[in-house]
């Protein structure tokens, strides 16, 4: 059976208070000292003041029935991770969403039960309300006032902003907490440095690619100076994606092969080897078609880890195989797949939705269905249309636009060709001359009829005179 002193020291710990904090205005901390040595008891008002503090119910802190609550909380929280590991995100939102309605749930409590909530709020494709459910924790993770790490809270955030579309947001989280632990001077953790490379893939999202190197070079050093591995590693990843992003695929390769090697070495089964493996063998068949073998070896060592996926990496993940599989000459297997993971990016309009059209129209045309596959370009197209004007979305101009061209369609060609070069903000000057040409043609014109009013006017007199 625990005593009074005993739960305050906890729940004080578990709220990530200090005994100075803890002590407020009203009290001192020498006397919460005292009341967690057991040296001294509270008044009833005291036990209330301390409870709303500490985010929990009186009874709670005074009496071991909160204890006894508390266990059957935890162990509900324990079980919802079961369920998420399971592949059962509707049963653990069930049980997590009785959980947090009930009255009296401590502060720390309720932060872990949110924070296992988000997740299963993202893995049945509900991002609106995962945002919703994680954005107070991330707004009393800045105060101090939670014991979830600021970094993480500020990752995951940040994460479901980007696979929203919402990149802005993505980058005021990412910019909020990344100003804040630099004031502090907390930038050697190992989720600092994933933090820096989560903005960086925000910055990259709006296009903002020189802001984004310049966030990975920094910490990149930092890392380096501090032998952090992983740390290098996550930022040699994101590098990787910025450079496949202006084009330097040799680069890119490079970096994602290095971050692998990193990760394997270090990381062991964490799941972002998996996601590494993913990238790397991505950008293998982006450098380089012919080396299908190294992508689908790659692939099949993600294969055990998709179930721990989010459904959009999950998506991306059969959408890269289902092109292993194409190129491997298998287009129904591909066709396949690519269908699988368009239904899981139906919530996620993007640049994937745009590239796994061209992929489930590439294998639907391998399979003599052209009119089909028309269809499956011009659905890319659309998807397209919804996107801001970035790098991607000019490479993704440029493949489809490449297919059109292939179906003879070379109207549709060159509306893509040209998005593709506005996107990049490389446009015609072809009208602007033209107006310019018609302009001084309509001023040379007016000129002229001044002149000819004038000199029929000179005439008129001299005929008068």
């Amino acid at each position: 059976m625990t005593t009074f002193s005993d739960r305050l020291r906890r729940l004080r710990q578990a709220a990530n208070l200090s005994q100075v904090q803890l002590a407020g205005e009203d009290l001192s901390p020498s006397y919460i000292s005292l009341l967690e040595s057991g040296k001294r008891q509270p008044s009833d008002d005291v036990a209330a003041l301390l409870a709303e503090r500490l985010g929990c119910a009186v009874e709670d802190l005074l009496t071991p029935i909160g204890e006894e609550r508390r266990k059957q909380a935890q162990l509900s929280i324990e079980l919802a991770k079961l369920s998420l590991l399971d592949g059962r995100p509707d049963e653990a939102r069930e049980r997590l969403e009785a959980l947090l309605a009930e009255e009296g749930l401590d502060r720390a409590l309720r932060d872990d039960a949110v924070w296992e909530l988000t997740e299963a709020y993202e893995k049945v494709i509900d991002i609106d309300r995962a945002i919703a459910s994680l954005l107070p924790v991330y707004e009393r993770a800045l105060a101090g006032a939670t014991h979830l790490p600021l970094p993480s809270v500020a990752i995951y955030l940040s994460h479901l902003y980007q696979a929203a579309g919402d990149m802005n947001a993505a980058i005021r989280v990412g910019e909020g907490a990344v100003r804040l632990l630099n004031d502090k001077r907390e930038t050697t953790t190992r989720e600092y440095f994933r933090l820096v490379a989560t903005l960086s893939a925000a910055y990259f999202g709006v296009g903002d690619s020189h802001l984004a190197k310049a966030y990975l070079d920094e910490a990149m050093q930092i890392a380096q100076r501090f032998a952090d591995p992983q740390g290098e590693a996550a930022l040699a990843w994101n590098a990787a994606v910025n450079a496949e992003s202006l084009g330097r695929l040799d680069e890119a390769l490079l970096l994602s092969r290095k971050a692998l090697s990193i990760l394997t070495e270090h990381a062991g089964g964490h799941l972002d080897v998996a996601r590494l493996r993913w990238t790397a063998a991505y950008l293998t068949l982006q450098h380089d078609p012919s080396q299908v073998a190294e992508a689908r070896r790659l692939l099949d060592l993600v294969e055990p880890d998709l179930p721990r996926f989010g459904p959009v990496e999950a998506a991306m993940t059969r959408a890269t195989l289902a092109t292993v599989h194409l190129l491997e000459g298998s287009p129904r297997a591909a066709e396949d797949l690519a269908r699988e993971a368009l239904v899981a990016l139906a919530a996620y309009p993007g640049g994937e939705q745009a590239r796994t059209h061209l992929v489930l129209g590439d294998a639907i045309a391998a399979q003599g269905r052209l009119d089909e596959a028309l269809e499956r370009y011009v659905a890319a197209v659309d998807s397209l249309d919804a996107l801001p004007a970035t790098r991607e979305t000019a490479a993704l101009w440029r493949e489809t636009a490449d297919r059109f061209v292939r179906f003879g369609r070379l109207e549709e060609a060159l509306d893509g060709y040209r998005s593709a070069l506005d996107a990049v903000a490389i446009r015609s000057t072809a009208a602007d001359v033209a107006l310019a040409m018609e302009t001084a043609r309509q001023r040379a014109e007016s000129l002229g009829d001044l002149l000819a009013d004038e000199t029929e006017g000179v005439e008129g007199q001299g005929r008068r005179g």
